[in-house]
């Protein structure tokens, strides 16, 4: 019990850093604004900060404490073959989500179906009613920064710390589960899992953190593209 303690206050510590050293400095930027009485940035741009923020303390862990182990995540070369695959594999990834959400309604009611909407909402109540550089802005924080830090740290530093003490499947199970949490409303839970293993499996197959990280930033770029082919027709 000690050593499965022991493992997970390592992985509490590492996502205290992840979360409160950017919270932190933006903290010190908002008071600022306030002593300058300077204007108020909108909500996308206070996530763009957070998120820039954010992948610069994990990329500043890495080279601090994991310098060989930030080169080792991108070893090589990228291949064209498995670069378009990420296309189709972005889009399939919704297939066992779907067949995940459908299996849980049936076993659980359709409450379910309220809780998830829900959760959608949150997600996507910053994003409604964007145009111009909001929108960009948007897409960049959601889109760009967003998926970059995520897969530095839940694949990249949680997951492999995991797989110094529990098997490959295992530590795959455990790393989804703590990503899943991080999306904190119960509504993202089923989304976030589902393609929280798909990410991770890729990562693994492929033993380059950039696939996983290019196949996050087209599946969170889904609902900018379909939005936007909505007003195109």
């Amino acid at each position: 019990m000690k050593y499965h303690l022991s493992i997970l206050l390592g992985i509490i510590k590492q996502a205290l850093i992840y979360t409160l050293v950017p919270a932190f400095f933006y903290l010190l930027y908002y008071s600022g604004t306030l002593l300058l009485n300077l204007p108020d940035i909108s909500e996308q741009q206070s996530a763009l900060m957070i998120d820039a923020l954010t992948l610069f303390g994990v990329i500043y862990y890495f080279k601090l404490y994991k310098k060989e182990t930030f080169y080792k995540l991108f070893p090589g070369k990228l291949e064209g073959k498995k670069l378009l695959s990420l296309i189709p594999l972005s889009i399939l990834s919704r297939i066992p989500l779907v067949i995940f959400v459908v299996a849980i309604v049936l076993f659980f009611g359709e409450s379910v179906i309220n809780t998830i909407d829900e959760g959608v909402e949150y997600q996507w109540q910053g994003f409604s009613d964007l145009s111009g550089w909001g929108y960009v802005v948007a897409i960049l924080s959601f889109s760009i920064l967003g998926p970059i830090h995520e897969e530095l740290f839940f694949r990249g530093i949680v997951f492999n710390y995991l797989k110094k003490y529990y098997s490959v499947k295992g530590s795959i199970l455990y790393a989804t589960v703590i990503f899943t949490l991080f999306h904190f409303h119960p509504g993202l839970f089923p989304s976030s899992f589902i393609l929280g293993l798909f990410l991770i499996w890729v990562y693994q197959k492929w033993h380059n953190l950039t696939y996983s990280i290019l196949l996050h930033m087209l599946i969170n770029l889904h609902p900018f593209l379909i939005d936007w082919i909505g007003t195109k027709f």
